[in-house]
């Protein structure tokens, strides 16, 4: 009976594996619910845990408005959304007209969400399982192909934000899928497997079987050139070919290709970048080669001092080409009118420079390939690159004229697998493996997060209604803002006189904030002080209706806004529980050994305390007269987090 009502995990001897992860688990996701704190992080290097979260929302939707008030107020570092609810590895994923991005899964499940996060996103899901190998959007954002590694090509169209099936479209061979494009001014589609073969699908007659064609090697890349209205692919094998439209069939023509050096060409092509009709990069084991078309012949020549390659990308206007070099951490820059390398953008340095990256100090000797770019993507107008590196996150470098300052570094999505930037370039989104699409602005208001919190963030809180968020810093201030308009400057309130020497050894709190439904704000401070403020608005300042300040006491305490009040232990021993009518003692824990947790349960009926020894001891708060506490002796060492109920607190 005890068990079900109060639940406390232990770091330490005793925990069973199961009982930890669930209750940890749960028990910060209800904290999430309620507050953040950002105790320990410098502003400059605020993690993702420092999202901002709106008390009344359920931890599972806590991703979207909590992001975006994160990313504007703590820095560029976080994500401005977070979209979840793929169960399975992405394949692919795009952005669409109107602020929305769209996702498939391996699993064939599409998904079409607001960019921000705001919202539900609509969902296609497969009637029977099916194996997606390559999907792809049209660019008005009306149409989705995905093909399974059953050879069935599927459209899938997106009419005023809901999806609808629109059946097969063409038909390949069954495991010969792996590539799937689309262009506009063109009504093919191209895709490629694992065969010397590429297959073309009319999307003028749909539902028949594609168009069959052989090529010299497997298709690596593939782009349309609206000038000559033609596809033009490269192979494996470095051969190039073009596809031309000829009495409603594709013809297959290889285009020629000579290099200017006597080194020669590559004979085994891993990689391959293309601006159809202009320019061309491939990569081998041995090097890279740059590509120009010129009088109906692809000229090659090798790019000095390059060895193996693990991506290429060039700019949408052709100008700068991006390559990665294999396991050594280097991306150049370089220009394609003379093959000149502009800048290096050295990976290894910033990796090893960055104190935080803990993971990798201990790699260091054993794991040379975590330096790896992984994937580039290019901004539209050409100024930021993307790059990826397994295990080390995003990097976004100022890339403007061939040059490159210090990189901006995005962290946090270690599924990440793919790079996609807007159509105005201004965010971008990683999709990967865990089945997560991540949004990153362009730009991150560090400088204003810096002007509202010059110290650090330890809590905050968010009023739903009236749009007021609240937040406390590191020199205990509370600021006021509008959570829709942060450019303003935020309206300080008067911090109360001290009630305590908050630096005693015993005394072990941490500072928060909370809204009740009735949209007052409690305050509980690092000194034991107690407030709450009602008629607060964004901009009233100290002008509120009504402010009461009162010192608990308190050495060890949680607020519980559902009550409203907060429970603790104060410096006499004593379990207290207070609201805005006064307090009244629950019980004494004078005879424990020292109370390391404390909860509270969401409708207030049950508290309950932890102690150094192991101990949990329950009161019911609804027991008149009031009963003896229930005692449970769970582990044999310390209790370092309680949680009660639906798992709506910890410590």
């Amino acid at each position: 009976m005890a068990a079900a009502a109060a639940l406390a995990v232990t770091v330490g001897a005793g925990v069973a594996g199961w009982q930890f992860i669930e209750a940890r688990r749960q028990a910060l996701q209800a904290q999430a619910a309620s507050q953040v704190r950002v105790a320990e992080a410098a502003l400059s290097r605020s993690p993702l845990l420092a999202a901002l979260v709106a008390q009344e929302w359920q931890a599972e939707h806590v991703s979207a408005d909590a992001l975006a008030l994160g990313w504007r107020l703590l820095g560029s570092e976080i994500p401005q959304a977070r979209l979840r609810g793929h169960q399975q590895a992405l394949v692919a994923a795009g952005w669409m007209p109107g602020g929305r991005v769209w996702a498939v899964d391996s699993s064939g499940a599409v998904s079409l969400s607001r960019a921000d996060g705001q919202g539900d996103a609509m969902w296609l899901r497969p009637v029977a399982p099916v194996k997606v190998v390559a999907a792809q959007a049209s660019a008005d954002g009306q149409w989705l192909w995905l093909a399974d590694s059953g050879g069935a090509v599927r459209q899938v169209r997106q009419v005023d934000g809901t999806l609808h099936d629109g059946g097969v479209v063409c038909k390949l061979p069954a495991d010969d899928v792996r590539h799937l494009w689309a262009a506009s001014g063109t009504r093919w589609l191209l895709l490629a497997g694992y065969q010397s073969r590429v297959y073309g699908c009319d999307l003028d007659y749909p539902g028949g079987a594609a168009q069959s064609l052989s090529v010299g090697g497997r298709v690596l890349q593939a782009g349309f050139d609206v000038t000559a209205g033609a596809w033009q692919l490269v192979t494996d094998e470095g051969q190039l070919w073009q596809l031309l439209l000829q009495d409603s069939s594709l013809r297959p023509v290889r285009l020629p290709l000579r290099s200017q050096q006597v080194q020669g060409l590559p004979m085994a092509v891993t990689g391959a970048a293309l601006v159809p009709g202009r320019f061309i990069a491939l990569g081998a084991s041995e090097g890279a080669w740059l590509g120009r078309w010129d009088n109906d012949v692809w000229v090659l020549q090798r790019i000095d001092q390059v060895r193996g390659v693990s991506a290429l990308a060039f700019t949408i206007d052709g100008n700068r080409l991006a390559v990665a070099e294999e396991d050594i951490g280097q991306v150049r820059l370089i220009r394609t009118e003379d093959g000149e390398t502009l800048a290096q953008l050295d990976h290894e340095s910033q990796v090893f420079m960055d104190p935080t990256s803990a993971e990798l100090k201990a790699d260091r000797p054993s794991r040379p390939d975590r330096l790896k770019v992984m994937a580039l993507s290019w901004s539209p107008d050409g100024q930021q690159l993307a790059t990826l590196q397994e295990g080390q996150g995003i990097r976004l470098w100022p890339a403007a004229g061939g040059t490159s300052a210090a990189p901006r570094r995005l962290r946090g999505h270690a599924g990440a697998e793919q790079l996609v930037w807007s159509a105005q370039g201004d965010a971008l989104l990683s999709a990967g493996d865990d089945g997560d699409v991540w949004m990153w602005p362009r730009h991150g208001p560090l400088q204003q997060a810096q002007v509202i919190l010059p110290s650090r963030l330890y809590a905050a809180a968010l009023e739903p209604k009236a749009r007021v968020l609240a937040l406390v810093n590191g020199d205990e201030q509370l600021l006021l803002l509008h959570a829709d308009q942060l450019g303003r400057p935020p309206t300080l309130l008067p911090t109360p006189e001290r009630c305590a020497d908050v630096d005693q050894p015993e005394r072990r709190l941490d500072p928060a904030l909370a809204f009740d439904a009735q949209g007052r704000l409690w305050w509980l401070r690092r000194d034991g002080g107690l407030s709450v403020m009602s008629g607060i608005s964004a901009t009233a300042g100290s002008a509120i209706l009504s402010i009461r300040h009162w010192c608990t006491g308190a050495m060890l305490a949680r607020l519980v806004p559902e009550m409203p009040g907060a429970v603790l232990v104060n410096d006499r021993h004593s379990l207290v529980w207070v609201d805005e009518v006064g307090s009244r003692a629950v019980g004494d824990t004078s005879a424990m050994q020292q109370v390391s947790a404390i909860a509270a349960s969401v409708g207030g009926r049950w508290v309950a305390v932890g102690t150094q020894s192991g101990q949990v001891v329950r009161w019911d708060l609804t027991a008149r007269p009031t009963t003896a506490p229930e005692k449970m002796q769970l582990h044999t060492s310390a209790v370092s987090c309680l949680a009660l109920e639906h798992f709506r607190f910890i410590c």
